[in-house]
């Protein structure tokens, strides 16, 4: 599927959710689409390529025959393109390899990076002592993944440090003058601030990000669910936002999910929660799924109830017109998905189901659903952090997480069958 949505991206393939992959287009190439073979051209695209995280921080470019083929480039240009990175520092070379980065930043050997008397170190700012494993735990799991493993690579050290709550733990280190006595020692090894969703539980948080930015490096805070974003007049603070929260102007996961639904005809569609406690986020949900809805045409169905897996599953099939469900998110469509089964309902035969988040546990399940491009967002936070490769960051400083569909199936044209039950 990676290599499917790869040449998809290149513009080679076309996917039609429940109908499969074609061939796009004509291959036969026009004078306008051929590519720049210039020095200028090159060194553009391998600035364009590391930054996108296609070329790895830390790791060696791909074969100079393989770049150069791929590219319809020439061993000079190509080499004269890295010379030219190599003095933005962005490439280094080490034998005959190029690596991406700077030979400043790269350790030699990981080791050497462990045993060093001052280690460089990103400090992640939490509330709670067990905070950061709980983000590690929800939808942030796959870029929490990317950011522990870019800074494994680099020989970064990842330190908590609370805000101050007293909770009895005297692990960390807490507060504002053990935080400035951190930082004071770590001197240049100090990286930056990472800030974990506090918004809801620190008080004087917009108090916290102007500190924290006195000490002259990137401040990172990955936004919560609530729109309310602090507006910090400063080129060191940086706000990252995914899924349904990536803001106006910009195309949402529930923006995605309804075009996908559109493109195939769909036009009544239910979207249902059967959780317990507080719905507010599916509230929020279900508010953009009908603002999107009035766009294309189609109706939405909301339901938030309490009811069993197979109560909701029959409510759903026996809504007039209803060709298509949208699940909150993977887990509720796994269960979902289980009492369509269940009930001899065929997907996407029968009805449509897409969902939000790819959850890597789920992906045995034929579940079509929206990535909200988390592992390549937590790439770009970490690289941030370190400065040394470019990292593409959108107007106010914000980064955003692209999503995108990842088509397992469960999405095909509408039908209306006759259900007896």
């Amino acid at each position: 599927m990676r290599a499917i949505h790869s040449l998809e991206e290149m513009g080679l393939l076309t996917i039609q959710p429940g109908s499969g992959v074609s061939l796009a287009g004509s291959a036969q190439k026009t004078k306008a689409s051929v590519p720049e073979r210039s020095v200028p051209a090159i060194r553009r695209r391998l600035e364009a390529s590391i930054a996108d995280g296609a070329f790895l921080f830390a790791q060696s470019l791909p074969k100079v025959e393989w770049l150069c083929k791929e590219w319809n480039t020439s061993t000079r240009t190509l080499a004269q393109a890295c010379r030219e990175l190599a003095l933005q520092n962005l490439l280094f070379k080490r034998g005959k390899q190029w690596i991406v980065g700077s030979s400043l930043v790269v350790p030699e050997r990981i080791t050497d990076s462990l045993v060093s008397p001052i280690r460089r170190t990103i400090i992640l700012v939490c509330n709670r002592p067990e905070e950061w494993a709980e983000f590690h735990g929800n939808i942030m799991d796959q870029a929490v993944r990317a950011i522990g493993s870019e800074a494994d690579r680099a020989g970064v050290r990842l330190l908590p440090v609370l805000t101050g709550e007293d909770s009895g733990e005297q692990v960390f280190p807490r507060g504002r003058k053990e935080i400035r006595r951190i930082i004071e020692e770590l001197g240049d090894a100090f990286l930056g601030c990472l800030l974990t969703p506090l918004r809801v539980t620190l008080e004087d948080f917009d108090g916290w990000c102007k500190w924290l930015i006195r000490f002259k490096k990137p401040v990172i805070w990955i936004q919560d669910d609530k729109p309310e974003i602090p507006v910090l007049d400063s080129p060191l603070f940086f706000r990252v936002s995914y899924g349904d929260w990536v803001g106006a102007g910009r195309e949402t996961a529930t923006d995605l999910a309804m075009d996908v639904l559109s493109g195939q005809g769909h036009k009544r569609v239910a979207f249902v929660c059967n959780g317990e406690g507080d719905f507010e986020w599916f509230r929020v949900r279900a508010e953009r799924l009908v603002e999107r809805g009035k766009t294309l045409g189609i109706s939405i169905v909301s339901m938030e109830l309490d009811w069993s897996d197979d109560e909701v599953v029959r409510k759903v099939l026996h809504e007039p017109g209803v060709t298509a469900l949208i699940a909150p998110n993977d887990h509720y469509a796994m269960n979902y998905w289980r009492a369509f089964r269940m009930q001899k309902i065929g997907i996407p035969k029968d009805i449509s189901l897409i969902s939000f988040d790819n959850l890597a546990e789920l992906k045995p399940y034929p579940i079509s659903t929206i990535d909200f491009g988390m592992a390549k967002l937590g790439y770009s936070i970490f690289h941030l952090l370190l400065g040394a490769i470019p990292v593409q960051v959108g107007r106010g400083r914000h980064l955003f997480g692209e999503c995108r569909l990842i088509d397992n199936g469960s999405i095909g044209l509408p039908t209306h069958p006759s259900f007896n039950f």
